[in-house]
């Protein structure tokens, strides 16, 4: 055998085992299972200090808007929030009670969308864990909104988080964002 045919060869059994070694092997909708847990990145008040400072002028009103998107990448993920208002009362070992606010996207691709306008600042933890329970009666979904603190739980897939939030003032310049 020439060395130009030994080359050769040795050059095809080495792309067979690299190729061999690096291609994706599909899963069952090509997501792992579990769990996934997510903090929302920036205290709403924090964030308007940011924006105040940035503006360098005096800045009316001491509202905030809230923009948090989660796109599932496969069929039937459940989001679960658990807002810091009422204190984090989350429970993995207990998790069909112990949730805030339960959500499911059906598909792929699905994305729910979490936006609160005209958030007051100055918000402080309630300390009732039903005040923020969605299935409570006495709820006051009002004051719980999805924003910075909060935590979103990923079950059966994995997403994608993406936020942005803005002061609420007449004309706005200037936003921050995260994904």
């Amino acid at each position: 055998m020439s060395m130009h045919k030994s080359a050769k060869l040795l050059m095809a059994a080495g792309l067979a085992v690299v190729s061999a070694l690096t291609t994706m092997i599909p899963t069952a909708h090509g997501a792992g299972a579990g769990y996934s847990t997510f903090y929302i990145p920036g205290d709403e008040d924090l964030l308007a200090e940011v924006l105040r400072d940035l503006r360098n002028e005096p800045v009316p009103g001491s509202l905030m808007h809230s923009l948090i998107a989660v796109t599932a990448w496969a069929s039937n993920t459940i989001i679960i929030v658990d807002h810091w208002e009422d204190g984090y009362e989350y429970d993995i070992e207990d998790p069909s009670s112990s949730y805030d606010e339960l959500f499911t996207l059906a598909a792929a691709g699905q994305a729910k969308l979490f936006e609160d306008s005209n958030i007051p600042l100055g918000r402080t933890v309630n300390g009732d864990p039903t005040f923020c329970d969605a299935s409570a009666d006495e709820a006051d979904d009002s004051a719980c909104v999805l924003d910075g603190r909060d935590i979103i739980y990923i079950i059966g897939t994995s997403a994608t988080i993406t936020r942005a939030t803005w002061l609420e003032v007449g004309n706005t310049y200037q936003a921050l964002a995260w994904e």
